[in-house]
């Protein structure tokens, strides 16, 4: 039996050139318990049945108009997704992406209306990605270039899980650009979709991603990828994969900052942990620390000690619990033996019925499996 649990960090920094923060984010740690709440430091949930969410909008427009779209957009993930439209929505794969594609629709109606209704956010936009993690997946669903990522430990790589809806990767796409130019591309700010643009109603990728232990999944504005390329933020998160995950985050808002800092800077994290409940006696302090290895704990009489979920009664002066002897292997290895006996005898003593065994054991194998 596994137990899910995710670890979360979010922040968003003013960077050091703008003086307003035009980025908007917004984590539901528990979407069972509806809990919105920002968290400050790292947070770890049990992962219920329905999952987790990120959210990140980068607004613009100038003035406060950016800061209002991004708002908005957040403001109607976090309406939108009630009990009732997450119960229906975890049921199937598409049942999450398609609610997701219609949270960003309704959220891209929002700012448009809010807009038309206030001359002084005429303009103003935003982009934004969510990661809905449930079921063992990551639902990633975009409109800009607000990104997706996606690190794992074991293989020290990242990948892009959203695909930037910008004029730089039109260039990409048409093979008139090599990626590995675009980061500095005088045109790498200039967005082709966002919500609110009065000219184009927002259509938004969605894709599904399979989730495996140690996955670290972060969502940011451009704020991190516009002053860090990809290499450099694989390092950072590698470097502190060990540490609270909260460090990766302020490692990794401390780079965007050294880099320049000109843009606004959001970065939430989610890092995937699949612990394994049957073995975890087993696998705890598996260097030998003894101090808190359960099977190395003496306990006083009248005291308990607590061994897979059960409580056993302490009833000699001191008591060391057992290592868990290896049974199960002697016992294969002595079966092995007696085969490998019985066979010697059944040869000396039967050898014509030996010979006759093995040729059909022959004829077997060259017409089945040869």
């Amino acid at each position: 039996m596994s137990e899910i649990n995710l670890q979360i960090a979010a922040a968003t920094h003013v960077g050091l050139v703008r003086k307003n923060n035009e980025d908007n984010l917004c984590v539901c740690a528990s979407l069972d318990k509806q809990q919105w709440d920002l968290p400050e430091d790292t947070v770890t949930v049990d992962l219920g049945e329905a999952g987790s969410l990120l959210v990140v909008a980068d607004g613009m427009g100038g003035a406060n108009a950016g800061e209002v779209a991004s708002a908005i957009a957040v403001d109607t993930v976090r309406q939108y997704l009630t009990p009732e439209v997450v119960a229906e929505a975890i049921a199937t794969d598409t049942g999450v992406q398609d609610t997701l594609v219609s949270v960003v629709k309704t959220a891209d109606k929002a700012i448009a209306d809010e807009a038309n209704a206030n001359s002084e956010h005429s303009g103003m936009g935003t982009t934004i990605v969510m990661a809905w993690i449930v079921n063992g997946k990551a639902y990633i669903c975009w409109c800009g270039d607000s990104r997706a990522y996606v690190f794992n430990p074991q293989a020290s790589s990242s990948q892009q899980l959203s695909k930037d809806h910008s004029y730089v990767q039109q260039l990409i796409d048409a093979g008139k650009l090599d990626p590995a130019n675009a980061h500095n591309h005088p045109y790498s700010n200039v967005i082709t979709q966002c919500l609110g643009d009065q000219s184009h109603r927002a259509e938004p990728d969605v894709r599904m991603y399979h989730l495996i232990h140690g996955d670290t999944i972060m969502l940011c504005s451009d704020g991190l990828t516009g002053m860090c390329i990809d290499d450099d933020i694989t390092d950072i998160i590698q470097q502190h994969q060990d540490e609270d995950l909260h460090e990766t985050l302020n490692a990794l808002i401390a780079a965007a900052l050294d880099g320049g800092g000109h843009d606004n800077v959001t970065v939430a994290l989610a890092r995937y942990i699949e612990t394994d409940i049957a073995k975890q006696d087993k696998v705890d302090n598996i260097d030998g620390d003894k101090e808190h290895n359960p099977l190395n704990d003496t306990v006083p009489i009248g005291g308990k000690v607590e061994k897979n979920n059960t409580t056993e009664e302490v009833t000699s002066n001191t008591v060391e619990v057992e290592k868990p002897k290896h049974n199960v292997r002697w016992t294969l290895l002595s079966l092995l033996l007696l085969c490998c006996i019985a066979a010697m005898l059944y040869w000396i003593f039967y050898p014509e019925q030996a010979q006759q065994t093995l040729d059909k054991v022959k004829q077997f194998v060259y017409a089945y499996l040869m």
